[in-house]
């Protein structure tokens, strides 16, 4: 059993090397290219981005966008064309409640 816990102490080691060394290489980076959700890892929880830019805004669900702000967000620039593709739902209850807009589309519509 002492093995046992050596080697879950071990790779609980490892796992907040690998990850420290994630976030240095991040913080060291002049572009950092993620996804909206993507940045909602625990990787990206000490870090912050001044500016946030979203390609293909109007396919991607408010709520999604919200996640790459949390960042220490001071610039937000939506890249798309809100009469292309529109956000892929698959509840259909969730569109009911309109999670089936995007930012991009609700900002074109003010």
């Amino acid at each position: 059993q002492d093995v046992l816990e050596r080697v879950k102490d071990a790779r609980t080691e490892l796992k907040n090397a690998i990850t420290q060394a994630q976030r240095q290489i991040l913080r060291d980076a002049d572009v950092v290219v993620a996804t909206c959700i993507g940045t909602g890892s625990t990787v990206f929880n000490t870090l912050t981005f001044a500016d946030v830019l979203i390609d293909e805004a109007s396919q991607v669900i408010e709520p999604a966008t919200m996640v790459p702000l949390k960042h220490g967000c001071r610039r937000l620039t939506l890249v798309g064309d809100h009469k292309q593709l529109p956000p892929i739902v698959c509840s259909q209850s969730a569109a009911r409640e309109g999670l089936d807009v995007s930012l991009f589309d609700r900002l074109t519509q003010a």
